[in-house]
């Protein structure tokens, strides 16, 4: 059973993770939501994440997701402990975990599900978790701004067809102007010159800002990248390295983001509606689909096989 005590940093029910994936490639992505490929609503419309698919592959354990996991989560208890002072509210204070004990509590809950192999990878996010969260505390310590919010669910509808687009946003801050700023926490093991420039193109940072224009109005100030460079597990003398840079917004592509989204989930839907199993998608294969996000693709041998 999950900890009720820790918040939840992972995907939001239906956003770019979603979308990107099928754009990549609709057959990789049938593998990986067999039964649940379009939007899962409740009684009462809301947009939900669908439940557990036993069809579904068991995705890959990567260290950088889960040190990345890990650092999230003691960011968040950070900021939603501060917005909760913030606004008076003992109750939630008290009953969230400090920073540091988020970081024990993600460890046990998560370790104890994990495969046996991957136990090292989640003691290692935990070692390096501990020193970035308790850097990350005193870095920001004094910070002026109100926290709007933490790990809020958004959602949009974009286009003719409202294709419904959700995103987990990280943290929320109104500065002394009543600027409201979206940030996005990245860790990394190197910062690089392009990390601005990359993702400032992608789907991710492009919904930020509509949707924080969407939300805040004239009150919407911009989206910021808090680039975290982590040590390295083994590594006690290195410290941890902070950046925020602000993100510019690239009008050309903002001006067409919603007619992109809308017209990948047009695809998405015909296909569904089509009576097409998803794992009988059409393939997109390709250098960079079959090895997306730095790894071979899961079904690259059984697709390449299939003659369809």
């Amino acid at each position: 059973m999950l900890d009720p005590r820790l918040l939840f940093t992972g995907p939001s029910p239906f956003g770019g993770h979603r979308y990107d994936l099928f754009d990549l490639c609709p057959r990789r992505y049938g593998h990986e939501h067999p039964h649940f490929p379009m939007p899962l609503r409740d009684e009462s419309g809301a947009l939900v994440s669908p439940p557990h698919d036993p069809e579904a592959p068991e995705p890959k354990s990567a260290w950088e997701l889960i040190r990345g996991t890990t650092i999230h989560t003691g960011i968040a208890h950070h900021y939603a402990r501060k917005r909760a002072k913030q606004v008076g509210d003992t109750a939630t204070y008290d009953r969230l975990y400090a920073p540091v004990a988020s970081l024990d509590a993600l460890h046990a809950q998560e370790r104890g599900r994990a495969h046996p192999e991957d136990w090292g990878l989640w003691d290692d996010a935990l070692k390096v978790g501990k020193r970035v969260v308790k850097e990350y505390c005193k870095r920001y310590a004094f910070e002026s701004a109100k926290v709007e919010v933490v790990e809020e669910v958004f959602v949009l509808e974009l286009g003719e067809n409202k294709a419904p687009y959700t995103f987990r946003l990280d943290l929320g801050l109104r500065d002394s102007s009543k600027k409201v700023w979206m940030v996005d926490h990245k860790t990394t093991t190197r910062l690089r010159r392009d990390h601005g420039w990359q993702y400032n193109i992608s789907m991710q940072f492009q919904a930020y800002a509509v949707g924080g224009r969407a939300v805040y109005g004239d009150d919407y100030g911009g989206v910021v990248a808090n680039m975290i460079e982590c040590p390295d597990p083994e590594d006690t003398e290195t410290r941890p390295v902070f950046e925020r840079p602000n993100m510019p917004n690239v009008s050309g592509f903002l001006a067409g983001f919603a007619g992109r989204v809308s017209e990948i989930y047009d695809r998405m839907k015909r296909l569904h509606e089509s009576g097409l199993p998803p794992q009988k998608w059409p393939k997109k294969p390709s250098y960079r689909s079959c090895r997306a996000y730095g790894r071979l693709c899961q079904h690259y041998e059984k697709c390449s096989a299939e003659l369809d």
